[in-house]
């Protein structure tokens, strides 16, 4: 939470994405302001409810290897309040049990928790809290919307910007995120064609990514990539890194551009038109030599198609020419990602130990 004029502005980051609360009202980085209701949990509230339970509820304390947890059980109408902030579309499941659990690491709050069950089976939430230096700062677009009170007009989300928006937030965050990537470029001189695998998940408390390429699978955190084996690697880390850049640069398309849905056999499609800086980004994502060819695209597609509520595939295209000798000839680059539900693959110890992984 942070201030913001007379207001204090929340920010929960689902994974890479900011999303801003104010008075009832979420806010996009753009300061594009919704009504806050049904659309996606405020998760922010939950410390101010979690405070109240375990003032008043008994609570169990466990220490292990100087990490602390403190569990509380939510009964009835305790229960009822929880599940209402974690759980934004109203759909409560038929219980009155949620258990709560606070973590605790070298005396500074890490993570809350939050477990239930109902008719759908076993279900759960994380908040992990950031440090102070790792805090977005406020986007000038969002303070603007904000101090200017304009905020205060937002309107009912429409049925396809909340199908876009909580679906994306349910792509980014899960755990494992798993892709089959396929790479396509010709450009003149510059040729691609490439198939990998591309996953995330979470692990001892850091974001861990693993890249496998014609059989070989390298491991990348935050701050260092090792090999299978252990081995740390200097190397470039923008060509291990093409799919999180991509999945971010669709994203902000989808802030900036106008998304057009149908709806197909098992779900829907939208199709956005980027800009030509957005098909710019695309192709250093994609071929990052293509720049220095002085490749200039003019036509792109961005595709998002989505199996029921769910988004299944991301296909960018981009077209355009460069020039070879003394001639322009026709180039064009396109990446897929198809998500998949492949297991992460486990890394050993070396690998652990080498990225610091607990």
């Amino acid at each position: 939470t942070m201030p913001c004029g007379e207001k204090k502005v929340s920010c929960v980051m689902w994974q890479d994405i900011p999303i801003y609360y104010c008075d009832d009202t979420l806010l996009l980085e753009n300061g594009r302001a919704y009504r806050a209701s049904g659309v996606l949990p405020d998760y922010s509230q939950l410390l101010h409810l979690a405070a109240g339970l375990y003032s008043s509820a008994d609570v169990t304390l466990s220490e292990e290897n100087g990490v602390k947890r403190y569990h509380a059980v939510a009964e009835g109408e305790a229960a009822k309040r929880l599940l209402a902030v974690l759980l934004s579309d109203g759909a409560a499941p038929e219980t009155e049990r949620v258990t709560l659990d606070l973590v605790v690491r070298d005396g500074e709050l890490f993570s809350i928790s939050a477990a239930w069950s109902g008719d759908a089976g076993d279900a759960g939430a994380e908040l992990l809290f950031r440090d102070n230096d790792r805090t977005p700062e406020l986007p000038q677009a969002v303070r603007s919307a904000v101090e200017s009170g304009e905020y205060l007009n937002a309107e009912e989300i429409g049925a396809d910007a909340r199908r876009l928006l909580t679906a994306w937030v349910e792509l980014v965050t899960r755990d494992p995120l798993s892709a089959d990537v396929t790479l396509n470029v010709d450009c003149g001189p510059l040729l691609l064609d490439e198939t990998l695998l591309w996953q995330r998940t979470r692990m001892g408390g850091e974001t861990l990514s693993a890249l496998t390429r014609r059989g070989t699978t390298v491991y990348l955190t935050d701050d260092a990539v090792a090999a299978y084996d252990g081995h740390l690697m200097q190397t470039g880390r923008e060509s291990l890194e093409t799919a999180p850049a991509l999945l971010h640069l669709v994203y902000e398309t989808l802030l900036s551009g106008s998304a057009e849905g149908t709806q197909t056999s098992d779900g829907w499609r939208y199709t956005i038109t980027p800009d030509e800086a957005a098909m710019a980004a695309y192709a250093a994502a994609i071929a990052p030599d293509s720049e220095a060819l002085g490749v200039s695209f003019t036509d792109g597609t961005v595709r998002i198609d989505l199996t029921g509520e769910n988004i299944s595939a991301v296909t960018v295209r981009c077209r355009g020419s460069v020039r070879v000798v003394r001639s322009d000839v026709t180039a064009q680059l396109s990446a897929k990602l198809r998500f998949t539900d492949e297991a992460f693959p486990k890394p050993g110890a070396a690998v652990r130990e080498a990225l610091e992984i607990e």
